[in-house]
């Protein structure tokens, strides 16, 4: 038996769903903080896991044969690295990694031997099996019920996650094809489709209804503008009250909304520069 949505062999029986930017970075805080070691892999060690999945769109079994001599952290732009007898497609993967994720692993690679895997053990045979535990950990659900249907986040859904977050970032199809490393196109167009749905969504919620607004002056303002207001508010009220500003955030409630803050970078760092690979 497979994991609940999928065969033993881990083939895609269901929908995937988006996995947030929030319960993104609860699953890996929760799951770097746990005692439990689970097919070989310590807490910390899945949380590596789970970071770099979502940072290069490496499938699980590609994660399973990355070695420490597989990524070059030194590079200009630094990327993990596969020959293509380790890719699913037998092609070279080049996957660029964020600065944020590139600056952790070379702290978590120090003194790991060249010739073995980053994550040894039987968990790339059942990587939702692995998934789903540190997820209910972190109180993110497996499943959520959507108008067209249930939708999973499996352990795959760290790549669905990935490409959803280049494209709505902006990264034209094209470099999108390329970084998925899909050999059809109209899967990535797929991706590309969804994606930019969501984004036409949220620029009709800034439409200005006639009478919305009246007697409600927040109500003219975007969701950004909203958190930028929050944030000067905060800082305003701990300067009036004396209270050390810090930017030291406590994780136990991750205060995050953008994949940009769970890799450790600033705006457009957010995203591989697809364009000069």
């Amino acid at each position: 038996m497979g994991s609940p949505g999928s065969t033993p062999d881990n083939n895609r029986l269901h929908a995937r769903r988006e996995v947030s930017p929030e319960e993104l970075a609860q699953l890996i805080d929760t799951t770097r903080a746990s005692s439990r070691v689970i097919r070989e892999l310590a807490g910390p060690d899945r949380a590596m896991l789970y970071l770099v999945a979502f940072a290069t769109g490496y499938r699980a079994g590609e994660l399973a044969e990355l070695s420490p001599h597989h990524f070059d952290l030194d590079a200009e732009i630094p990327a993990a690295i596969l020959p293509g007898r380790l890719t699913k497609n037998k092609k070279r993967a080049h996957q660029p990694l964020p600065p944020g994720v590139a600056i952790q692993l070379r702290e978590y690679l120090a003194g790991r031997p060249d010739g073995q895997p980053v994550w040894p053990g039987t968990w790339s045979e059942r990587p939702v099996s692995v998934l789903c535990r540190d997820l209910a950990a972190a109180g993110v659900p497996y499943r959520i019920d959507t108008i067209d249907g249930p939708r999973y986040a499996d352990f795959h859904a760290l790549r669905h996650s990935y490409l959803s977050a280049l494209a709505a970032a902006g990264v034209g199809v094209k470099e999108l094809q390329d970084l998925a490393r899909h050999s059809d196109p109209r899967l990535t167009l797929g991706i590309y489709t969804h994606a930019r749905a969501e984004s036409l969504g949220a620029s009709v919620a800034r439409l200005q209804i006639p009478g919305a607004a009246e007697g409600n002056a927040l109500s003219a303002l975007s969701r950004a503008d909203l958190e930028a207001a929050v944030i000067v508010l905060s800082v305003v009220v701990r300067t009036l009250t004396g209270e050390r500003y810090s930017s030291d955030t406590p994780r136990d409630t991750p205060a995050v909304d953008t994949y940009g803050a769970i890799l450790g970078l600033r705006g457009t760092d957010l995203l591989p520069k697809a364009s000069n690979r």
